[in-house]
């Protein structure tokens, strides 16, 4: 009942669009069904546009319904008359098994206006190999190791010629074919995040090859988010207060010390609330010190809650946040 339902929302979408395309920029068929589709097989489609109408058109940009989708166009500028492409590469690895859906919006300009237009692909999945997770998100200070897995349902599975990722500061490992529970054979990929991986965010690539004609090239996308390692800590981490009426709020004073016995210099501090101010200071030794005045005129209500974070010029890429409490008793 399940399936009847998406094929009949599919197949009412496909009318839709059909029937709603603008006849400027046009597109003889904006909406396709491809039939099956095995996951993690290239799956893509090329659609043909033309501008009907009698002024330019220019492409502003293209809004894929989902991550799993790509799109790349020829030209963004179109003529009266003039011909180009979208292509639509979707990701079938992150795709459940049955009729499924891809849809990206074209927003493009015919003089002075602001238009759409939909095209949509679908197909049905069959799982026959797959990849978990089909897509890989690590955010680390140092070294760090992540395992996928790698299934196929097949009675004989595919000989894998070679794993390798597009960054040389990471390294596979590809374990043995095995059997799970199902029945089914799995393989296990050791991913490695080296030391030496470069701080800062990096998309890369997995790639398996095999032998099989269906499945050259299995592609993984990995997004590998490196932060500097902290080497700041503050003394206390966190400033707790709590005062009667009639009480000022007393003044906190943090030490801020390095790990590896480097000078620690203050470049800003920032604080979320205009109620708390703070004042640095170099010292004791190769620390510095923070200290942290709350203003209750400038509390909204008998309670506070923020942060200070503090960025150091010394060690460089180092900040420290601070929580800062305050309640009236």
């Amino acid at each position: 009942m399940k399936r009847l339902s998406l094929l009949a929302a599919v197949g009412a979408a496909f009318l839709l669009i059909a029937t709603t395309a603008r006849a400027d920029l046009h597109c003889e068929q904006p909406a396709v069904q491809t039939g099956e589709v095995h996951s993690g097989a290239s799956l893509s489609h090329r659609f043909a546009l033309v501008n009907n109408g009698t002024e330019t058109v220019e492409i502003l940009d293209i809004q894929p319904s989902c991550g799993c989708l790509t799109p790349r166009v020829t030209r963004r500028v179109f003529a009266p008359g003039e011909r180009g492409l979208v292509l639509l590469v979707m990701n079938a690895w992150s795709q459940d098994a049955g009729l499924q859906s891809w849809r990206a919006s074209v927003r493009y300009r015919e003089g002075h206006e602001d238009h759409e237009l939909t095209l949509q692909v679908a197909a049905t999945i069959v799982t026959q190999v797959s990849v978990r997770p089909p897509a890989l998100v690590l955010y680390t200070t140092s070294a760090i190791e992540h395992e996928l897995t790698l299934t196929d349902r097949r009675a004989t599975p595919m000989n894998v010629t070679a794993v390798q990722a597009t960054s040389r500061h990471l390294r596979t490992r590809l374990g043995d074919w095995q059997r799970n529970d199902e029945g089914h054979s799995v393989r296990a990929i050791a991913l490695e995040v080296l030391p030496e991986f470069p701080e800062g965010r990096h998309e890369e690539t997995i790639q398996i090859f095999t032998s099989d004609p269906e499945y050259r090239e299995l592609r993984i996308p990995v997004t590998i988010v490196k932060r500097p390692r902290q080497t700041v800590s503050a003394s206390p981490d966190a400033v707790s207060l709590s005062t009667a009426v009639s009480e000022p709020i007393p003044s906190r004073v943090v030490l801020l010390r390095s790990a590896e016995d480097q000078a620690v210099v203050v470049e800003r501090v920032e604080c979320d609330s205009a109620a708390v101010s703070c004042e640095t200071a170099a010292g004791p030794g190769l620390r510095a010190t923070l200290k942290i005045q709350i203003d209750r005129a400038k509390v909204n209500g008998d309670a506070l809650q923020a942060s200070v974070r503090v960025v150091m010029r010394q060690p460089a890429g180092q900040t420290v946040t601070v929580p800062v409490t305050w309640s009236q008793r």
